[in-house]
């Protein structure tokens, strides 16, 4: 359904009001409604962190290497670890992400059960993984909350370069 004027022949000083007005007015509604709601569900998802991470190979772990403040209420719904290229390395790769209510980047508690990890031993080339649980009682987040990302885990040898995938659900 599309948007109808009032036809000016009904809307005339003098002319009385008749039923076909009010349903051109509620047509008109319905129909901006339906539009909006479809607006809306097609912008809930929110992306707090998509980014390749380089050059890791100096470091066994990475506690807080990234910060984001959150702009307004919302809900962590996806996190995933994503391998580029395993090239004979063997171990874990695991991240997390913390969630505190400072900037203070020592503080915070994970919102996982289960973090996003992937094994180098069974993993193929540009694997992700597909374990993460969310903590029920961490998962949302409110405005002005902050999230930590840390890399728990990296495989060996040297490991040059993997993704991190987190979104959000307003």
């Amino acid at each position: 359904m599309a948007f109808s004027s009032l036809a000016q022949a009904l809307i005339e000083v003098g002319k009385s009001v008749k039923k076909e007005i009010f349903q051109t007015l509620k047509n008109n509604q319905d129909d901006l409604d339906s539009r909006v709601t479809t607006f809306e569900s097609l912008a809930k998802k929110v992306v707090v962190f998509d980014a390749s991470i380089k050059n890791a190979s100096s470091a066994s772990t990475l506690t807080a290497f990234y910060a984001y403040r959150i702009p307004s209420a919302m809900t962590l719904i996806d996190a995933k670890v994503v391998a580029y290229t395993i090239g004979g390395r063997t171990g874990t790769l695991e991240v997390n992400v913390r969630k505190g209510t400072s900037s203070d980047q020592s503080t915070g508690v994970s919102v996982f059960t289960t973090r996003p990890s992937l094994d180098y031993g069974t993993a193929s080339d540009f694997d992700e993984s597909s374990n993460t649980v969310f903590d029920n009682n961490n998962k949302d987040l409110v405005e002005g909350n902050y999230l930590f990302f840390d890399v728990t885990s990296l495989p060996s040898p040297v490991l040059g370069a993997f993704l991190i995938y987190v979104i959000a659900e307003v």
